[in-house]
Order: structure tokens, then C-alpha cells, then sequence
């Protein structure tokens, strides 16, 4: 597979590993706002005390046919690194170690003084349940692009509608901690490949020729003659 793009990305080095030079895959970067109510996207909601002092991005990243949840999460208050949690526990990970004792408290619990809901980490968890559980129900959506990898990002300032970069790069997410270099450039060459030849037609081999193939002769199977 040969990458064409201006950028470059992660796992674009094992291209100097060999390649199937017949399939191409032209990263050309793409916006547009998300609008189809085909592909429904997990939602969010997001107004939790506990941690109102980080600024939090959500992201939805659809690779291969599949799709990933990501929060960036970053404090308003301090220099730290911001923090991209792919999974639950990484999320509350970083709220026990950066946020204060209540906060966290806060953030564990469910129900407030007067038996309303939190929506700390309750709201967490559903957004990467939901994730996992549409994991698989996008894949129209990149066979209508063609193309394997988008990055929405969620706009709450438009009614929580998701900003989609088709053909975005990856790195800046650290998405190599899902996939790493090898894995993420064969993943893509197996789901190009499949969406450029999607019913390859077998070969018409012949008897003669599988027979060869296998390593037989037209006297591999013949009886020898009994000696009297």
C-alpha cells in the first residue's frame, strides 16, 4: 500500500517494509459537519461539579470500519499535559490523581443531596458503553466516504453536533496506543484492499493444475502392475 499525502502519520514508515504498490490509499484531509441521522453518535452531557475545572474535548475516532471513543482531558488551572484517556479507567484515573479529595468524591457518586442524578462519572461510563456497544454500526459511513479513518470532535457549542475530518492524522491523538505502527498500516491495507476488490474472483484452476500445486504426478495415484 502507497500512502499519498503531504503529512505524514505514524505508521507511514512500513511503507518502507514492501508494499502492494497496485493498492493506493490518498490521504487527502477532509471536513464537513455532522449532520446524518443515520449514524447516530453517542451522545454527551456533560455539567459535573466535580471536575468543572477541565476543559473537556470528546472525540469519536472511526478507523477501519470501527469506531473509537476518546476524551481529551486537560485542567484550566494548571501547566499539566492534557490527558487522552481511551478508556473509563484511564479517565478516572486522572481524576483521582489530579482533582482534589470532594471532587473526586463527588465524581464516584450517583446521586446528589436530593436524590437527583449526577451525572459524573455515570455519564462517563455511558458514553464509552455506547461506544462499544455501535463499535461496529458505522460501517456504511465509511464505505459511502471510502474511506477508512475519520476524527469527529463534539461541538457542543452546536447543539453537541460532531465536527468529522475525514483522512485526519492519528498521531496527535496518540491513536498509536490502540493500534501501534505495524498493526495500524496492516489494519488499513486489509480494509482498502477490501473496499477496491470487494469480490475478487477465484481462478479457474484446473485438476491437472492443483494436482501440481500439491506436489502430485499423473503417477502418483496409478496401480503398478502385479508381478505374477
Amino acid at each position: 500500500m502507497r500512502i499519498i499525502d503531504t503529512r505524514r502519520d505514524y505508521y507511514d514508515s512500513i511503507q518502507g517494509f514492501g508494499q502492494d504498490r497496485t493498492l493506493v490509499y490518498v490521504r487527502k484531509e477532509e471536513d464537513t459537519e455532522y449532520h446524518d441521522k443515520r449514524w447516530p453518535f453517542p451522545e454527551w452531557v456533560w455539567y459535573s461539579r466535580s471536575v468543572r475545572a477541565y476543559d473537556i474535548d470528546v472525540y469519536v475516532i472511526g478507523f477501519c470500519g470501527k469506531i473509537y471513543p476518546l476524551i481529551d482531558l486537560g485542567c484550566y488551572h494548571t501547566d499539566d499535559k492534557r490527558m487522552l484517556c481511551y478508556t473509563l479507567e484511564e479517565f478516572d484515573g486522572h481524576v483521582e490523581q489530579k482533582c482534589k479529595p470532594d471532587a473526586v468524591k463527588l465524581y464516584y457518586h450517583t446521586k446528589d443531596c436530593y436524590g437527583g442524578d449526577v451525572p459524573g462519572r455515570k455519564q462517563v461510563k455511558k458514553f464509552f458503553d455506547e461506544c462499544r456497544q455501535k463499535q461496529e454500526a458505522f460501517l456504511s459511513m465509511f464505505e459511502s466516504r471510502r474511506c477508512p479513518i475519520f476524527v469527529a470532535l463534539l461541538n457542543r457549542r452546536r447543539h453537541n453536533k460532531y465536527q468529522i475530518t475525514y483522512n485526519d492524522l492519528l498521531r496527535p491523538l496518540e491513536f498509536y496506543r490502540v493500534f501501534d505502527t505495524y498493526m495500524a498500516y496492516q489494519e488499513l491495507a486489509m480494509f482498502l484492499g477490501n473496499m477496491a476488490w470487494p469480490n475478487r474472483p477465484i481462478p479457474d484452476v484446473s485438476d491437472a493444475d492443483l494436482l501440481a500445486a500439491k506436489g502430485f504426478d499423473k503417477y502418483s495415484f496409478r496401480k503398478d502392475k502385479q508381478t505374477k
